[in-house]
């Protein structure tokens, strides 16, 4: 990614555009992870609420380390993983359009504007 991000900083957008097709790619593999990674932290959670369930069961006055466990877990807020993954696939959808053939158009006509302004000097 910050190979990307140099290239985009040297080049611009004519150069994110050239690079569209490994981009998206890079873009697809990150989304993908990042549906593995929710996954694992949603299975994970599943698991410790059943876990607690048990132990309340089985220990309905838990002491020590046990109780410790379980008052540490109300500090787990699985919401800020998805507000996270959420803005995680908003700025992948941005970047994915600023390098799309959507903008190819405007990109085209920048980059005419751009050399008619060196022409000129």
């Amino acid at each position: 990614v910050l190979h990307y991000k140099r290239l985009a900083t040297i080049a611009g957008d004519a150069g994110m555009h050239h690079l569209r097709d490994r981009l998206h790619h890079l873009l697809q593999e990150i989304e993908l992870s990042a549906v593995q990674v929710l996954h694992g932290v949603s299975r994970i959670t599943a698991t410790v609420q059943r876990t607690v369930v048990d132990l309340a069961a089985s220990e309905p006055n838990p002491t020590g380390r046990r109780r410790m466990w379980i008052e540490k877990l109300k500090y787990i807020d699985e919401s800020v993983y998805l507000r996270s993954y959420k803005g995680l696939l908003e700025a992948i959808q941005q970047v994915r359009y600023l390098s799309s053939e959507a903008r190819l158009p405007a990109l085209q006509a920048s980059c005419r504007e751009s050399l008619e302004r060196i022409a000129a000097i």
